[in-house]
């Protein structure tokens, strides 16, 4: 399921996200972009990767806990907080006022989706620490690969503020897409409940067939299969609910979207700047 957007997913600034197991270097690739240490960064050879840090510009140095800064209206943190104090008490923001993190398009390291693709992932090779590249071992074409790889990932890394009014856009329309067509599974199951008896068996029928349903309303209304559902998680949550007490369809709420997505969404591309470029 997805989360209600708010004004500040939209307003946020681009986010890059470091995973990895401890001492893999996240902590040391962010000093190196910044060129110096930030507010709760801590190396060690033992165990350190502990919390999630969202690294942020703020007027003064600090550290500002999870359960403050999640419900923190001008940023868009509100959703962590489906995951309960367990997760908020490991999560923070590290706030420091350095050039890099004061810019309109800077660049936030901090929790975002894990990208599920099948796609190859570009892979870096670098090093990312203080420390002078040993020609001795790595040879001086090694030398030139770091420094290629290096630029190549910093490149990307300043390009995606240029991308993110894009991505967000995407995300938009595919929100959009998909309460349509939810709209459309919910008014078909409805359609089929009985007026009177066997309510309870009529729910439960259509729940265990919710592949063929799926089929019956992608027929209907010509829709594209991959822009459904889980069939597995949908019928796991509609289990919860009463279908009969759905609302009924609304063909100029359908019309609307219909519209959006096909004038209004234009309309507004070509007339929109992108704040980061």
């Amino acid at each position: 399921m997805m989360c209600l957007q708010t004004n500040s997913d939209f307003d946020a600034k681009p986010m890059v996200m470091l995973l990895g197991q401890y001492s893999t270097g996240k902590t040391t690739f962010i000093k190196h972009l910044l060129r110096c240490d930030y507010p709760g960064a801590h190396i060690g050879p033992e165990p350190t990767t502990d919390r999630f840090v969202v690294v942020m510009s703020g007027p003064d140095e600090r550290s500002i806990p999870g359960n403050t800064i999640a419900v923190h209206a001008d940023m868009p943190f509100n959703g962590l907080t489906k995951f309960g104090g367990a997760f908020l008490s490991k999560f923070e923001c590290s706030q420091m006022p350095h050039p890099l993190m004061r810019v309109y398009g800077a660049l936030m390291w901090s929790l975002g989706k894990v990208l599920n693709t099948p796609e190859v992932a570009r892979v870096y090779i670098g090093s990312f620490n203080d420390k002078p590249v040993n020609d001795g071992i790595v040879g001086p074409i090694g030398r030139d690969l770091f420094e290629k790889e290096q630029d190549d990932l910093l490149a990307d890394l300043i390009d995606i503020p240029k991308k993110a009014c894009d991505r967000r856009i995407n995300e938009f329309v595919k929100r959009a897409r998909a309460a349509k067509i939810h709209a459309y599974i919910i008014s078909h199951l409805k359609k089929e409940m009985p007026a009177m008896m066997g309510k309870a068996k009529a729910q439960q029928r259509l729940i265990d067939n919710l592949e063929d349903e799926f089929a019956k309303v992608q027929r209907d209304y010509h829709l594209p299969a991959g822009d459904f559902p889980s069939v597995d998680h949908f019928r796991e949550v509609l289990s919860g609910y009463n279908i009969d007490k759905f609302e009924k369809l609304k063909p100029k709420m359908i019309q609307a979207v219909d519209d959006m997505l096909g004038y209004e969404i234009p309309e507004l591309l070509k007339n929109f700047r992108n704040p980061y470029e």
